[in-house]
């Protein structure tokens, strides 16, 4: 019996190795279909914000990676925003923050729309929703766009007492 919890033991170690393989297979794949060379750092910060799954700061970056400094986690998430692996969300906390691009690339990512929930703080990528198409008078010129909803998450909704 022991022999057998042994050798199962073993297999879920192989499993979890084989899957956190994969998984930076994955990531080192985004990034040489993107032509940016897939360096340890580069490789740790994009898993990182893959694997959170939820829009993170720099600071939030440097506290989860405590071996990379503040300026070479700053350096790849450019380089990522640029290649469009990544968006960046200014959600008017001060701090900017970046999240894994889930939807078509080619599309601007100024156009999509963010929730901040004003209780908790959290930020969210509405990825479904497009902002509308915004004209503006005659020798205006649009740099840059950015459609933020703030209001109360699921989590955090007032309740209405009847």
């Amino acid at each position: 019996y022991a022999e057998f919890l042994e050798i199962s033991k073993n297999r879920m170690q192989f499993a979890i190795l084989v899957g956190k393989l994969c998984s930076m297979n994955k990531i080192e794949n985004i990034l040489i279909e993107k032509n940016i060379q897939p360096t340890a750092t580069r490789l740790l910060v994009l898993k990182t914000i893959e694997e959170k799954g939820a829009p993170l700061s720099i600071s939030d970056l440097e506290n989860l990676l405590d071996t990379v400094d503040k300026s070479t986690i700053f350096r790849a998430l450019t380089l990522f925003a640029e290649k469009n692996i990544i968006h960046e969300i200014d959600d008017g906390s001060g701090s900017r923050k970046y999240c894994r691009c889930t939807h078509n690339p080619s599309i601007n990512q100024s156009t999509f729309v963010h929730f901040t929930c004003i209780k908790c703080h959290k930020t969210v990528c509405l990825n479904e929703i497009i902002s509308p198409n915004i004209k503006i008078p005659n020798g205006y010129s649009i740099l840059e766009q950015s459609f933020l909803i703030k209001g109360f998450c699921p989590n955090c909704q007032p309740k209405i007492h009847d």
